[in-house]
C-alpha cells in the first residue's frame, strides 16, 4: 500500500512498470488518476479564490472611489494633496494618488 506521500513517486514511476506486473500499473493509474483529479480540484479552488479576491479588491476600489466623490476630493492625492493630473487619471481611473506619490 502506498503512503500519501509516495503518491508523487508513483505517478513519476508509473510508465516502468514491468509488464509482467499488470495489477501494479492498474494501480499505478488509479493513484495517477486520483492524484490528477485531486490537483485539478485544488487549481480550481484557488483559481475561485484568486477571482473572488479580485472581485473584493474591485469592490472596495469603487467603493473609495465614490466616497471620494461624495467628499468632493476627486483629482487630489491623498498623500500630498496635489491635483492629479488628467493623463494619470485616464490611466488609472480609480487612483486617489498622483504620479509621483503613486511611484
Amino acid at each position: 500500500m502506498l503512503k500519501p506521500w509516495d503518491a508523487k513517486s508513483a505517478m513519476q514511476n508509473a510508465d516502468k512498470t514491468p509488464v509482467g506486473e499488470p495489477a501494479t500499473s492498474k494501480a499505478a493509474a488509479k493513484i495517477t488518476g486520483a492524484v490528477s483529479a485531486q490537483v485539478a480540484s485544488m487549481v480550481a479552488m484557488a483559481e475561485q479564490d484568486c477571482l473572488t479576491q479580485q472581485w473584493a479588491e474591485l469592490r472596495r476600489d469603487i467603493d473609495q472611489a465614490l466616497a471620494r466623490v461624495d467628499a468632493g476630493s476627486v483629482g487630489y492625492c491623498n498623500i500630498c494633496g496635489d491635483r492629479i493630473t488628467e493623463g494619470h487619471l485616464a490611466a488609472h481611473p480609480g487612483t486617489s494618488f498622483c504620479a509621483a506619490c503613486a511611484g
